[in-house]
């Protein structure tokens, strides 16, 4: 997303994330939102962290996932 992948936007999120190898539709089909089912945590999160996940599930309302286009 503007060129810089979700990993390195949101690495904080990355680093306590159980599934490093999920792919965005894998997330997306396990629910993306907030308190959907792809979010696994190693930990509890802190509030600001809790922000940190908001503003990622806000992320696939502005792009389009297109089936003859592989993520990236």
């Amino acid at each position: 997303m503007d060129s810089v992948s979700l990993d390195v936007r949101y690495c904080r999120m990355f680093d306590h994330v159980v599934n490093k190898c999920v792919t965005v539709v894998e997330i997306f089909s396990l629910g993306w939102e907030v308190n959907g089912k792809a979010w696994k945590w190693r930990r509890g999160l802190f509030a600001w962290e809790e922000g940190l996940v908001r503003e990622c599930a806000e992320q696939p309302s502005f792009v389009v996932l297109q089936v003859s286009v592989s993520e990236r």
